[in-house]
């Protein structure tokens, strides 16, 4: 019978199937945050749950507008020529955030820096355009509270808005983080759902700009 030898007590390995570490958290002597591996993780689950909740809360308001629509012709509804600067801003931003995961994947984490930053200001630039566009939109006389489609593009552009400050809140994250050079070519789950989120933000802002100016 051959002997079997127990792993030595304190030997400091460990294996690690999940990749190691949460996001924000402190990794492995660097002192350095780490992030979650690539593969399903709660991080990612809770993302798609969140994006899935919110895609809800924009689907019912789009069902709203559809709904109110054959009364359109009876409201003088005027939408602010600002909104096309918004939908500008929002769709490069967009591209950056997809050029930034690219970077990143390509182990260039300078240039995923870069993109990133790129990425917040314009969000900021879109925020920006909307607030000119709710002034426009007052000085045209459209905050009337008995016109149901006033009070639609107000909550259709203020919810959505909303949800863009939440984004740029996260991309200050991953910006911090990418500028420590947390990430890597195969460490970079933050950016990736990140980018899922903006990409969405992206998507519905142009399905609402879609339906108030075409529709």
């Amino acid at each position: 019978m051959g002997k079997t030898t127990a792993e030595p007590k304190g030997s400091g390995t460990r294996r690690d199937d999940n990749g190691g570490g949460d996001l924000g958290g402190n990794g492995g002597g660097n002192g350095k945050p780490t992030e979650p591996d690539d593969g399903m993780s709660v991080s990612r689950l809770g993302v798609w749950l969140g994006l899935a909740s919110i895609g809800m809360v924009f689907g019912a308001l789009t069902v709203m507008y559809l709904v109110r629509l054959s009364e359109k012709p009876n409201y003088v509804f005027v939408v602010p020529k600002a909104l096309w600067f918004s939908t500008a801003f929002i769709l490069i931003s967009s591209w950056t955030a997809y050029r930034g995961l690219r970077a990143i994947r390509a182990d260039d984490a300078p240039r995923l820096s870069r993109l990133l930053g790129l990425t917040m200001a314009l969000g900021m630039a879109f925020l920006a355009s909307q607030a000119y566009a709710w002034m426009n939109f007052y000085d045209a006389g459209m905050f009337d509270p008995k016109n149901p489609f006033s009070s639609l593009f107000l909550l259709m552009t203020g919810v959505h808005a909303f949800h863009v400050v939440f984004g740029l809140f996260w991309s200050a994250y991953v910006y911090h983080l990418a500028r420590q050079r947390v990430f890597s070519q195969k460490k970079h789950l933050a950016v990736e759902l990140f980018s899922s989120y903006w990409h969405f933000m992206d998507g519905t802002w142009v399905v609402f700009f879609v339906l108030l100016m075409f529709v």
